[in-house]
């Protein structure tokens, strides 16, 4: 290769070496994928190949590019974390990437690692990659005995994961909803106690991919104006069984046995999970609003378009609790079983509210006390709205409106 052309690639390779947060994601994805492109026409070059080291160079700079570019995922900004969704994705599924997967399947299975390895873990903007890996891994040289055992567990994922696609099933899942901080959290856990497999990684009971699986599906799920116009049937839907079923296989996930996921915008986002899987099974949690919307912390301003606390925007909360819980029911008409069950009554008795909520879903289980022994219910919780009206977080103008509401769901006035 000449001095001028060496010169050429190592300015490309520099060129998104300086790819920074400052820039777009579709910014970052045009550069890597002009690199990629910029790098197969070097290697078919008549008269001249590109040298497989500097070849290597520049996939190994835009697999680092690329881990740069879905590493900046924050579900508080999801129209970012869609457009890092699509641009990932197209450098992915280009025919450039492809061809240097196929040629450089160590480095691609170091990408994969990096991204979290093939457990729950793994970076959900990996997907493609995760295909390429399963495709490449026997090309991968006996030498590179890190790459060599990841492809080996992608291989073996890959068999597990057919399994899963054979079983009835997982094309049954239990679909948790219900709003935000009104114990949907305590349902998951009861529910996986009970035999309902979850993948659970966050504080809040929740499985990390399917969190950003709905950010995809629905950016903006305290925003009242994009919840009325958010229509599943035309929206681009990233929810696919077998991708799905290769991450359960991953996770230890038993065929045999009903899964489920927990996330408070599956309220919203029901319709979709329900064009992937016909036979849907739905379980929403209901709980007194006062309790509900009244104890939200002020964190989540972040989530709403003016930045205000709950306490200081009342309105938009109670409009969002009754969204949810209109399109919840809207949903539930239409799924294959479907049940709702209130907070209150688990608090009262755990046992029977499981009990009835896996008869109403049909998952042939049978649950028993000592299986929640680990759990403190607290019935307590029960009106624990009281404590923000004596410290002075809930103001009266609010407390009315949420008294008001409560009624409207029919509770009385102790809170059952």
């Amino acid at each position: 290769m000449d001095d001028d052309l060496r010169t050429y690639c190592i300015g490309q390779l520099q060129s998104v070496a300086a790819l920074d947060l400052f820039l777009s994601p579709a910014f970052q994805g045009r550069r890597i994928t002009d690199l990629l492109t910029f790098t197969c026409r070097l290697a078919g070059r008549e008269g001249g190949e590109l040298d497989p080291r500097l070849e290597r160079a520049a996939f190994h700079r835009c697999l680092q590019s690329l881990i740069f570019l879905s590493s900046r995922v924050d579900l508080s900004d999801p129209d970012n974390v869609a457009e890092r969704w699509r641009c990932t994705s197209e450098v992915c599924r280009s025919p450039q990437f492809i061809e240097l997967s196929a040629r450089f399947p160590d480095e691609l299975a170091q990408f994969v690692g990096r991204s979290g390895g093939l457990g729950p873990d793994t970076d959900p903007l990996a997907d493609e990659a995760i295909v390429e890996l399963v495709r490449s891994a026997a090309r991968i040289p006996a030498a590179s005995l890190e790459a060599r055992a990841l492809a080996d567990r992608a291989a073996k994922v890959n068999v597990l994961k057919d399994r899963v696609l054979s079983s009835d099933a997982f094309f049954s899942p239990v679909l948790i909803c219900g709003f935000h901080h009104s114990g949907t959290r305590l349902l998951a856990e009861l529910l996986e106690l009970a035999g309902v497999f979850q993948v659970a990684q966050t504080s809040s009971y929740e499985w990390n991919y399917v969190q950003v699986l709905n950010t995809l599906i629905l950016p903006g799920w305290a925003n009242p104006d994009r919840i009325e116009r958010f229509d599943a049937g035309a929206a681009v839907l990233p929810v696919e069984p077998e991708r799905i079923a290769f991450r359960l296989a991953a996770s230890g996930y038993d065929a045999d046995k009903p899964w489920g996921h927990k996330d408070p915008r599956n309220c919203l986002t029901a319709d979709a999970w329900m064009t992937a899987f016909p036979r849907l099974r739905i379980v929403n949690l209901v709980r007194n609003p006062l309790d509900t919307i009244g104890a939200l912390p002020g964190r989540y301003a972040q989530y709403v378009p003016s930045g205000r606390r709950p306490q200081d925007e009342p309105e938009l909360w109670i409009r969002l609790w009754r969204d949810y819980l209109e399109r919840t029911r809207s949903s539930m008409s239409r799924a294959w079983r479907a049940c709702e069950v209130r907070f209150e009554d688990i608090c009262v008795d755990p046992v029977a509210s499981i009990q009835t909520v896996l008869d109403a879903l049909d998952l042939g289980l049978k649950v028993e006390s000592r299986q929640f022994d680990r759990l403190e219910i607290d019935p307590t919780r029960i009106g624990s709205y009281r404590s923000w009206v004596d410290n002075g977080e809930l103001g009266r103008s609010m407390l009315s409106d949420l008294e008001r509401l409560a009624r409207e769901a029919g509770y009385a006035a102790d809170g059952t």
